[in-house]
């Protein structure tokens, strides 16, 4: 580092610097003001740490913008480069610098948040780890940013790749969420541990990271973290600086306003994102039977795809390779998202494991008629001629024998609804639903995986209910009563 150009830096900054560190204190010891003295605890510091780190993150992308601009302006990128500084030191600096500034007003930040007024509801150990997951998540956010946007050769274009490359993680999140959802029957996010999406962004990684000692800090606990995040967010940085190194040190001046034609600029972005919300429109198109519904989102998309190409090239002139790239973007997407569908998923479908957990779970949702329990109410029958029936059937993973007629029975109508999905059935009554998922305690909401099964002709039988009762309480809510009756209640009532 150089400490000269540091100092440089320091002072050409300094009103922009104390404005907003004005901004930062007001608005982060905010949630003590509106709480007032006497309702001050454990949540309204973890609320004023949220704060004061979310405006830190915030500025990780807004400096790097600031602070390594010149690079992209032909005119400053050769005075920059001519000074008595190396390019190393250069760098290093511009990254300590912003690293004082977001670190250091966090620090002094949450210092007097916890010595005013949380001091007596957090203790020592997590405010510490509030600090060190506070260091860890800047820095790594401003290595990272700073390269996303040093992969442009002109400002505008850098404030772009750093949108896009921050938000790619969002596609992909949609695109394997709508890959699952459409052709993958009863499968949805939850159903793995993390999702793609959750993979990809570093941003994500480190706010679940934060999230999770903010939240012991409300428990009054230590927290449990996330390392499997905590390593792959770090791994993330460490690449990124890889990155810094070819795109500032190694930086030909040359680049400065030039069309952003590197690797990990346009051509990726551009054919990235139209080939993942092609995969979307794809999934959907497979599932509905039919191109028709998503024929406009089609042609919009291209027409997206055309502008982005003219943003990219600086002029404006239809080439038929970007056509015919799009063509072969559609056809791939629509060719896999068919291949996913006649393969019933590509075969995950049908694999029928219970959930994991120390509790698995049937959940079972229907709005069925009145005379007969195991006959969905049409559609266009009025609401009240029809009653609601319900259960949870709640067994314990080491007690599946026991159960085993009834985790049968469950099993069968699961097969059943997987096979409605892949028929295209459709509703001809009110929406009911079979939900199958585990959990490791009865108290405890949070499960551990979660299929959602649409239920259509195939519903459970009265005489189905009937063996499924001495395992589990089935409850029948009739809209003329304000309690629910139980099967055994219910059927009686009926018959007099």
């Amino acid at each position: 580092m150089n400490k000269k150009y540091f100092g440089y830096l320091l002072k050409n900054r300094k009103i922009a610097l104390v404005f907003f560190f004005a901004i930062y204190l007001g608005l982060s010891f905010a949630p003590f003001i509106d709480a007032g003295n006497g309702n001050i605890n454990e949540g309204t510091a973890a609320t004023a740490f949220a704060i004061a780190m979310t405006l830190s993150i915030v500025m990780s992308f807004v400096l790097p913008v600031l602070q390594l601009a010149f690079v992209h302006n032909r005119r400053s990128v050769d005075m920059y480069f001519a000074l008595p500084v190396s390019r190393k030191e250069m760098l290093i600096t511009n990254l300590v610098f912003m690293f004082c500034v977001l670190f250091g007003f966090y620090l002094v930040t949450t210092t007097l948040i916890w010595g005013i007024f949380g001091h007596a509801y957090v203790r020592s150990l997590n405010f510490a780890l509030i600090l060190l997951c506070g260091a860890l998540f800047i820095l790594e956010m401003l290595v990272i940013n700073s390269f996303l946007y040093l992969t442009a050769n002109n400002s505008f274009d850098g404030i772009v790749m750093l949108g896009a490359y921050t938000c790619l993680a969002v596609l992909a999140h949609g695109v394997f969420s709508s890959c699952l959802t459409s052709i993958v029957a009863g499968y949805t996010m939850d159903a793995f541990r993390s999702g793609l999406g959750a993979w990809l962004s570093p941003l994500y990684m480190n706010s679940r990271v934060f999230s999770e000692v903010i939240s012991a800090v409300e428990l009054r606990r230590l927290p449990s973290l996330p390392v499997r995040y905590m390593a792959a967010s770090a791994i993330y940085a460490l690449l990124a600086a890889w990155g810094l190194k070819k795109n500032f040190i190694e930086r030909r001046a040359e680049r400065a306003e030039q069309v952003s034609d590197g690797l990990f600029s346009y051509p990726f972005i551009i054919n990235c994102y139209c080939l993942g919300i092609l995969a979307i429109l794809g999934f959907e198109s497979v599932r509905d039977g039919s191109i028709r519904y998503n024929l406009i989102f089609y042609i919009l998309l291209l027409f997206i795809y055309i502008v982005a190409t003219f943003v990219y090239r600086r002029k404006i002139r239809l080439e038929p390779k970007y056509l015919a790239a799009f063509a072969g973007g559609m056809i791939l997407t629509l060719g896999l998202a068919y291949a996913g569908w006649t393969t019933r998923g590509f075969g995950i479908a049908d694999r029928h494991e219970l959930p994991e957990g120390k509790y698995i779970v049937f959940d079972y949702n229907a709005r069925v008629e009145r005379d007969d329990l195991g006959i969905l109410q049409a559609a266009e029958s009025d609401w009240n001629e029809g009653v609601d029936i319900s259960f949870q059937l709640d067994i314990p993973a080491d007690r599946l024998d026991e159960y085993a007629p009834a985790v049968a029975m469950m099993e069968e109508l699961r097969s059943q609804s997987i096979d409605d999905y892949y028929q295209r059935t459709e509703f001809n009554g009110y929406a009911s639903m079979l939900s199958v998922y585990g959990k490791n305690s009865r108290e405890n909401w949070q499960e551990t995986q979660r299929y959602y099964y649409y239920l259509h002709d195939h519903l459970l039988s009265e005489e189905q209910l009937k063996e499924l009762a001495p395992y589990v309480t089935i409850n029948i809510y009739d809209d003329e009563y304000m309690e629910p009756f139980t099967l055994q209640e219910y059927l009686e009532r009926r018959e007099k």
